[in-house]
């Protein structure tokens, strides 16, 4: 679920200024989030993303725009972690060293048993864990030469934070 907020104000006839504030909340759970840990829930108090951007017409002609804007952008979850972390996914591994006659391993000779384990179950998470999130600010500048050719320049820095990912629970296996 989200809430979104917007307004425009035009400061004279060049000048626009764009504000916003989103606001998401979410839920992930798996076939084990009856036990402790094993959900992934955000309020709207903790998914608030302001958003503010301009607009200038530097020669006041209608041909050249100075814009720009910052804002922050919240992730979903990967939904991967609702079956991994959070559910029951099982896996068995059987390693084997190869043939002792040099062959290929095959469903009849395998080769030499090496060991074998299994893994999954789900995984608890941080108690403390923060949503993920982007950071975007852009600034660019256009001009257009003509009515059908424009010129411009565009810089763009993101940044993620608090990234929310699924992890090795077998050792990097």
């Amino acid at each position: 679920e989200a809430i979104y907020l917007q307004d425009s104000l035009r400061i004279g006839d060049y000048f626009s200024l764009n504000l916003g504030v989103r606001a998401d909340k979410s839920l992930a759970t798996g076939e084990l989030s009856h036990l402790p840990g094993r959900t992934l829930e955000f309020g709207f108090s903790d998914m608030v993303a302001p958003r503010i951007g301009f607009t200038w017409g530097v020669t006041q002609d209608g041909r050249s725009k100075l814009y720009g804007h910052y804002g922050d952008f919240y992730e979903s979850v990967p939904l991967d972690i609702n079956a991994r972390a959070f559910g029951n996914e099982l896996f068995e591994l059987y390693y084997f060293y190869y043939p002792s006659d040099g062959s290929l391993p095959t469903t009849t000779n395998p080769g030499t048993w090496f060991y074998s384990y299994i893994l999954g179950g789900g995984t608890g998470i941080d108690e403390n864990i923060e949503p993920m999130h982007t950071d975007e600010m852009l600034v660019g500048y256009e001009y257009a030469l003509t009515s059908d050719i424009a010129v411009g320049i565009k810089y763009t820095e993101r940044g993620i934070n608090n990234v929310i990912e699924d992890i090795s629970v077998d050792g990097g296996h």
